[in-house]
């Protein structure tokens, strides 16, 4: 009875096959949260010379904010010719709800070119939109007593950063030694780390002879940079760097991966005998770009 081995095997075989030569649904992970190419796919995987075939986007955000001024661009359509907008707006796309993404779709119809044997053509996308990172770091001020019996070890420097895919991490001398009241001066560092799948850019043009803080260029520009005080153990809290209003323009990155920037915050403390902390929130803003996958249309020869 060997039939009964052979027909199962057969329906698997034809379960896989068919499965093969269904629509193609590709997908990009990203390596950091904001918005994710969900999936990049035509309508069939293969198209008859002079035919049109259509290519889909979905874009959702995965991240912290609601990316605004997102966009779609076909970049790549080999010898197709495009019979819609090469570049698409979509609609801003708001945090998460649990486990739902806010998603839009973006379209583009394009006609196959007259060939004399069948070919593949590849076909690519870059979704860009607007971004924002953002962190929290505590710093402490701890009289020397107190410091004393409890050691540095109970004041440890750690920050926490928000889904995004510039990833900021607050860098402070600390615990900040306490001798008396009054001003005290408390240097720290923002490093920031492009940990996404793409690139980032300026909000704005930049040129050599219109720079923007560090950058000369828009790539690897991170345009604003705000450090403010949270809780009311914040108060005396003024003055980041050269910026009164805590604001600090034009952060280059190098080779779009990685940038820092140190600053010099004034804390006013009134009673040289208590502990206190204050938490530093920075937050960063950018326009950010990610490329889809590529995708393979299969062109064939018309009978």
């Amino acid at each position: 009875m060997k039939h009964s081995r052979v027909l199962p095997l057969i329906l698997l075989l034809l379960v896989v096959s068919i499965s093969a030569c269904a629509g193609k649904d590709t997908e990009v992970l990203p390596s950091g949260d904001g918005i994710a190419v969900r999936s990049f796919q035509s309508d069939f995987g293969d198209v008859y010379s002079g035919e049109s075939a259509s290519i889909t986007l979905v874009a959702e955000n995965r991240g912290d904010f609601t990316a605004s001024n997102v966009k779609a661009k076909l970049i790549r359509s080999g010898s197709f010719t495009k019979t819609t907008a090469t570049e698409i707006d979509g609609s801003d796309l708001g945090i998460p709800l649990g486990d739902t993404y806010a998603s839009d779709a973006f379209f583009w119809e394009l006609d196959a070119p007259t060939i004399l044997q069948d070919r593949s053509e590849e076909v690519q996308a870059e979704v860009s939109y607007d971004y924002e990172s953002s962190a929290v770091s505590t710093v402490h001020f701890v009289p020397n007593d107190v410091l004393r019996e409890t050691g540095l070890g109970a004041y440890p420097d750690a920050s926490s950063s928000s889904r995004s895919p510039i990833f900021i991490d607050v860098v402070a001398n600390q615990p900040v030694q306490v001798r008396e009241a009054g001003d005290m001066s408390v240097r720290f560092t923002v490093i920031l780390v492009n940990k996404g799948g793409g690139k980032v850019e300026s909000l704005s043009p930049i040129a050599s002879d219109n720079k923007k803080g560090d950058c000369t260029e828009a790539f690897g520009c991170i345009d604003n940079i705000t450090v403010r005080g949270l809780g009311p153990g914040c108060t005396g809290f003024s003055e980041v760097g050269d910026s009164s209003n805590g604001i600090v323009e034009g952060v280059k990155l190098i080779q779009g991966k990685e940038g820092r920037k140190s600053f010099e915050a004034t804390y006013t403390i009134a009673d040289d005998s208590v502990s206190t902390s204050c938490q530093l929130q920075v937050t960063a803003e950018y326009r950010y770009k990610l490329l889809s996958p590529i995708e393979s249309l299969m062109v064939l020869k018309a009978d």
